[in-house]
């Protein structure tokens, strides 16, 4: 039997429960999944879109409004993620050695475009979707804060995303996140 370096049985064992506890939810057998009172989401975008939904109305009601959320949320998973998610792992998940520097540097020079065209746009609007904040602003921040521990600075070159980036950073409900949340009645 293969068993990873440095990990014991028992440890081996637990991995496998838990495994199979979350299969029996999530059928691939990934985090996040979400139980509400036995509805059950997986996918991190999705769980998001149904607490927005349910509880934060960061999703717009009005069709036109609601539709420009949808496009930035699809630009973020087309335009932003890819490259920030493959920066910090150039940066921060390699498993032996310094990244290579061609990599980093191809990968900060395509994600620089593209938030060209997002300096572009919040020229132009306040938040990516419009002039109030949605889901779609909130999808950004995971690796935007990644990037700076990937050592980029990339969203601070461009002066409107810089502006965008910083105050959704400030946002209540991310500090409560990194910070742990222990009680909603403090950020209401």
């Amino acid at each position: 039997m293969y068993r990873p370096t440095g990990l014991s049985r028992s440890t081996l064992q637990r991995a496998c429960t838990s495994l199979l506890s979350t299969l029996n939810v999530q059928p691939f057998g990934q985090v996040p999944y979400l139980d509400d009172d036995g509805f059950i989401i997986y996918e991190s975008r999705s769980i998001a879109r149904y607490i927005a939904t349910k509880y934060a109305g960061l999703i717009p009601t009005d069709l036109k409004k609601q539709t420009s959320l949808e496009q930035a949320a699809s630009v973020e998973t087309s335009n932003s993620d890819p490259y920030a998610s493959q920066q910090y792992t150039i940066t921060c998940l390699r498993s032996e050695g310094v990244p290579d520097p061609e990599k980093f540097k191809s990968s900060i020079e395509t994600l620089s475009a593209k938030l060209d065209v997002y300096d572009q746009i919040l020229s132009k609007q306040k938040y990516v979707a419009g002039d109030e904040l949605t889901l779609a602003d909130l999808f950004h921040l995971s690796y935007g804060e990644m990037l700076a521990v990937a050592s980029s600075d990339v969203m601070k070159q461009k002066p409107n995303v810089a502006r965008w980036f910083n105050e959704i950073f400030s946002c209540l409900s991310w500090k409560a996140l990194q910070n742990g949340v222990m009680s909603v009645a403090s950020y209401e």
